[in-house]
This record gives structure tokens, sequence and C-alpha cells, in this order.
């Protein structure tokens, strides 16, 4: 790698050539995450990028140049949603947006939520099973308890009431114990939805680019492959389905393995739907997160199974 000096000799060099030339400058390492910082303050403050990683440093310069061609033609401005977050929160202060709100919020904007009942206590858990029919999901719905799985309060699967009986005291007992003083809106109960391909997908806000859409692998799969494909709101024509072949999402979807080909076409609708609201609502929304959609076989559509709001310019949320 050389001295420190000779180092910094190359980031002026660097420096002093993208000075006098119209074309894009950065500086590759070929270790991930490993840097002079020295260096990099110094190129940063010239408008040099530093990247660390041969793979990662050609994959971000390949996403930049494809992020350089001309895009498709903006799509129609899509109607005003006819719900806003701010006609949910009433002028409330929510940390974030539990399931079921967020769900009804998103069901309004033309997102196809999964049917479930708001409950209780037990016994109104037990009529709600009947109605929807076993196998059925229960999850206790909470702002201020977002990432319920790690305390044991989501349980799928539930075959008859005696199973759902049994969640239902180990989740009012984690509700009394672990949880008591915290505000809780109950629990859904919900269809077990099975078969097809999981996916998220998701808006955030990028500190340079704004509203960002996020697609990829859902459930479980999120956290072993954290590929994702990313584009700017608002979509044009042709973003939903180009974020979808960018992703592993694609392979699976197409049908992988003998299974049969997803409904591509309802995924990319949802896409369009979520895309559209959140940039019609952005100044409300910080975050909207959908894992998992699970997208069923060809031609039976798709269903946000779970869903998140963060409003925007609330406090700080715990990880």
């Amino acid at each position: 790698l050389g001295s420190a000096e000779r180092l910094m000799e190359y980031a002026q060099i660097l420096a002093e050539a993208a000075r006098d030339s119209s074309k894009p400058f950065y500086l590759m390492g070929t270790r991930a995450g490993v840097f002079r910082r020295d260096q990099q303050v110094y190129l940063r403050a010239r408008g040099i990028p530093v990247i660390g990683g041969t793979r990662q440093g050609l994959r971000a310069i390949d996403r930049l140049a494809r992020s350089a061609e001309p895009r498709p033609a903006p799509r129609p401005a899509p109607p005003a949603p006819p719900r806003t977050l701010a006609s949910l929160l009433g002028g409330r202060r929510r940390r974030t947006v539990h399931e079921h709100d967020a769900k009804r919020l998103l069901a309004d904007v033309g997102l196809p939520v999964v049917r479930e009942a708001l409950v209780h206590d037990r016994t109104e858990a037990v009529a709600a099973a009947s109605a929807i029919g076993y196998p059925v999901v229960l999850k206790l719905v909470a702002d201020d308890v977002p990432h319920r799985s790690g305390l044991g309060l989501v349980a799928v699967g539930l075959r008859d009431a005696t199973e759902l009986g049994e969640a239902w005291e180990r989740m009012a007992a984690v509700r009394l114990g672990a949880l008591a003083g915290v505000a809780t809106d109950g629990f859904v109960v919900q269809p077990m939805v099975r078969g097809g391909v999981e996916v998220l997908a998701g808006v955030s806000r990028d500190p340079d680019f704004g509203p960002v859409l996020v697609v990829g692998l859902g459930g479980v799969a999120v956290e072993a492959l954290a590929e994702v494909a990313l584009r700017p709101l608002p979509l044009r024509a042709g973003d939903a389905e180009a974020l979808i072949a960018a992703t592993p999402a694609a392979r699976l979807l197409a049908g992988f393995r003998g299974q049969p080909p997803a409904d591509v076409a309802a995924l990319c609708r949802c896409l369009y739907a979520l895309a559209d609201y959140a940039w019609a609502d952005r100044a409300a929304i910080a975050e909207i997160d959908l894992n998992p959609i699970r997208v069923l076989p060809q031609g039976q559509g798709c269903v946000v199974v779970d869903a998140l709001i963060v409003p925007a310019q609330e406090g700080p949320r715990d990880a």
C-alpha cells in the first residue's frame, strides 16, 4: 500500500486530474472497508468518492452508470390518495404505526392486504378464527413493539381453537410481564397464507435522493441474502418490473425447481400502488416496510402479510 505520505500523493494527483476534467473520478481500493482516513477526508472534500472493495466498487460503478442512462417516460400522475397518514394519526404522535393500522391505510390506497380481525380477548380471537378459517396466525399489535417475533408475540399455523388458546395465553403472559406498562392495541387474527414467493418492499428516505423504493427477497431471506434493488420515487414506467428483475427474487418468481410461476403482474401493481402513495404522502412518511408480500401463483395475485409505517419527524427508534 505504501507509506501514508505516498498515499496522500496519489490522492493529490487524483484531485488535480479531476479538477481539470469533466469526467467522474473515484478512488477504489481492493479491500472492502479499509481506508486511510486522511486520504478519504481529503478526496471527499474535493467531491471524489472513495470506494472499498473491488467487487463492491465495480458494482457501485455499474449502478451509477445505469442510473445515468435515459430513464423511461414518467407515468401519469396518480390521483391524490383517499386517505393520508395525517388523517390516520389524527394529531397523535406515534413512534411507529403498527401493523393493523398501517394495513388499513395501505388497503385504502390500493394495496392487497391480508384479511384480518383486531381482537381484545380470547373469546373474540376464537370467534374471529372460526370466521376466517383455520389455520390462522395470531400477533400482538403495538406501536412500541415493532419487532415481535423475538418476544414470542407471533404464532403461525394455529390449527384449531386449542392451539389458538395456548398461543393467546403465552402472549398474554408476555404482555403482562416483559411488556407491562407498554400500550398495546390488541391482537390480530389472520388466515395462514401458504404458497408463493415471499418478497419485501419498502420505502425509506435517502438524504440525497429523497424517498426510495426498495425491493428484495422477503421473510427470513432478507437477513441471509441482503440483495435488494432500489429506485428513487416517483416511479417511471417499467421501474417496478426492472426492480424485480434486478433481485434474486426474479428467479423464484419465474418458477424455480418445478414451482409454478408467480403472479409478477400483481406484484408490479402492488409496487406501483405503494410507490404512488409514498410519493403523494412523502412529507409525512419516514419509512414503510412490507415484509413479507406473498406472491401467489400466476393469476392468484399477491398479499401483503405484514406492514409497518414510521411517521416522519418522530423521535429515534430502537433498533
